[in-house]
């Protein structure tokens, strides 16, 4: 993917956020242990559906899935680290998000890409429940590109 291509993937992601690192981040080698984008990759999902969807943690439960994770260059310890997220397909019983995080120092480097399926759920009778329409109508509303919508 060429430089312009890039920036018209990132175009598509309304949702950034400056990744608040932690020194302890980092493993012996001086670069962002690999465990550690999951962890990323959590909070910021979390931001995202709260900022974003403004999504109800005591009338929607969610569970994880499944994750992605593709490591294209190193990330390293310092201020200009971004992440983006998206929802790019949105089913009846379960949503995917998109990730992509940068190093924007000099200039705008893809570090990693990765995805989450999020299924909503019932922990109660510990099944997959449908996701309420004026949920689904927030995730469509919010993305600049509206996700892929299984009828």
């Amino acid at each position: 993917m060429d430089k312009h291509d890039f920036n018209l993937e990132l175009k598509s992601y309304k949702f950034k956020q400056k990744i608040a690192m932690r020194w302890g981040d980092q493993d012996e080698l001086q670069h962002i242990n690999n465990a550690v984008y999951l962890t990323y990759m959590e909070e910021y999902r979390i931001r995202y559906l709260m900022n974003a969807i403004h999504w109800s943690w005591e009338n929607d439960k969610l569970i994880l899935a499944r994750v992605t994770l593709d490591f294209i260059n190193q990330l390293n310890y310092h201020d200009d680290n971004y992440i983006y997220i998206r929802c790019s397909y949105l089913g009846n019983k379960s949503f995917t998000l998109d990730y992509i995080i940068t190093d924007e120092k000099s200039d705008i480097v893809i570090i990693s890409k990765g995805t989450t399926v999020m299924v909503t759920f019932d922990y109660d009778s510990n099944r997959s429940i449908p996701i309420r329409e004026d949920l689904k109508q927030r995730f469509i509303d919010y993305e600049p590109i509206s996700p892929f919508i299984k009828q």
